[in-house]
């Protein structure tokens, strides 16, 4: 019985002993500065924070490519930031999924005026592409005097599968393009974040941008129509890819139309 009361003890002093060695080498002292979450780098980037004034002009114009896939030209101009360098995220749609590609460029760039993307991939000689795109996302990051990133949005709209009447992913800018476009045209609409010369008037809606593979002038007019609550007191205003000219657009309610055989960037200003 002795014995037993011995080893009872003896068992119990050992555990108090080890959970006091515990406390001092694991105890929490509460004066201790307690750990916090780290914050994001410095340098990430705010979308579409840049005003429009300073923000660069980006268009996708199509193109089509017989030896490889289809795609779009990158257009950056009106850079006002001292842009270094750029990466530009697309995602767009196809109709079974969603696809992307980065792309990553250099400024200044003398010997390109663009930057070809394709739509799909191409190796030794066989490409995988990706047909009937949809539309996507655009996504800018610049690096330069002050960093900063814009996103928007784009649509490639088929004259065939929309029987002429073309429309902008928020719906405010229309287009009824007729017969002056073949049906087998792709008609990619966007907003180009920027403006493609500049203008002291403020911007209410836009700017909007209309691109197809050829840009030269139409064989006949087409009808753009513009909505929104300003257009009654506003000024609407077209760039054809050298000036910009007010136009003198037929207001109904809400809606803005006007009718012109160029394709280019439509804005309302004050």
């Amino acid at each position: 019985m002795n014995k037993i009361i011995f080893f009872v003890i003896g068992g119990l002093l050992i555990i108090i002993f080890g959970f006091g060695i515990y406390r001092w080498l694991f105890a929490v002292n509460p004066n201790d500065t307690q750990p916090v979450m780290e914050e994001p780098p410095a340098n990430v980037n705010k979308i579409n924070t840049l005003p429009l004034a300073q923000r660069p002009y980006i268009a996708l114009v199509p193109h089509s490519n017989p030896s490889g896939c289809d795609g779009v030209d990158l257009v950056v101009k009106n850079l006002k930031n001292g842009e270094k360098k750029l990466e530009a995220e697309i995602e767009y749609v196809t109709e079974k999924k969603i696809e992307g590609i980065t792309v990553h460029r250099e400024f200044p760039d003398d010997n390109a005026k663009h930057l070809p993307i394709e739509f799909g991939t191409c190796s030794k000689g066989r490409c995988l592409c990706h047909d009937q795109i949809k539309g996507g996302s655009l996504t800018l990051y610049f690096e330069g005097e002050q960093d900063y990133a814009l996103k928007g949005d784009f649509t490639v709209e088929n004259v065939g599968d929309k029987e002429g009447k073309l429309t902008s992913r928020d719906v405010r800018l229309n287009l009824d393009v007729q017969n002056i476009l073949s049906k087998d045209t792709d008609v990619l609409i966007m907003n180009t974040f920027g403006l493609p010369e500049d203008l002291s008037d403020k911007v209410l809606v836009g700017p909007y941008g209309v691109f197809i593979e050829a840009m030269d002038k139409l064989k006949g007019p087409i009808t753009y129509t513009l909505q929104s609550k300003d257009v009654v007191w506003g000024q609407l205003q077209f760039y054809n890819g050298n000036r910009w000219t007010i136009l003198d657009p037929k207001i109904d309610g809400e809606t803005a139309k006007f009718e012109t055989d160029e394709l280019g960037v439509v804005i309302l200003t004050e």
